[in-house]
């Protein structure tokens, strides 16, 4: 073992080695009392860090429930400027749209008055027309009675023919030859 050779020197060496290990054994107690006294000192530092984590993580709770209402009362005030924002610019569009079609009615109507005022300008005319072409008619017809009447005044006796064309205005078809 050590380096004993007789049975005597290994018995006192085991002697001697069961006293250091009696008095380790012994001088055990006292660091293990040590130890237990340094793991309570720990575990009460542990206990008491334990405390204040919990009053730090009760007050950042507190501070994030305080930030959040924070956000969300932001957020309505934005979501209610959004909101008005958004039906201001939806009045825009509407006035902008009621202004493009009373600008389309009034061009229309413009048009339309211009139109009107064209087609009753046509219409004047073509009675004034009427009545120069019944006037020429009038004067052709008392046209044909004397003429008529002169040749009936040279032969005597007057044509058929002629009696007819003067007598019936309505033989000559006046609105399609013109």
């Amino acid at each position: 073992m050590d380096g004993c050779t007789s049975k005597q020197e290994r018995r006192s060496m085991r002697s001697v080695n069961k006293e250091t290990s009696t008095e380790k054994g012994r001088g055990r107690r006292p660091m293990r009392r040590e130890m237990d006294e340094r793991e309570k000192v720990m575990f009460e530092k542990l206990g008491a860090a334990w405390r204040v984590w919990r009053k730090e993580r009760k007050k950042l709770r507190e501070e994030v429930k305080r930030l959040r209402k924070k956000l969300e009362e932001r957020d309505e005030a934005k979501t209610t400027t959004t909101t008005e924002e958004r039906v201001y610019w939806k009045l825009i569009v509407e006035e902008m749209s009621i202004k493009n079609e009373l600008d389309h009615l009034i061009i229309h109507e413009t048009y339309s008055s211009d139109t009107i005022e064209t087609l009753k300008e046509k219409i004047a005319l073509m009675d004034g027309q009427k009545y120069e072409k019944e006037r020429d008619i009038d004067l052709l017809r008392q046209s044909l009675r004397i003429l008529g009447s002169m040749k009936n005044k040279k032969k005597g006796a007057p044509f058929p023919s002629m009696n007819l064309l003067i007598g019936t205005p309505n033989v000559w078809n006046v609105h399609n030859t013109f």
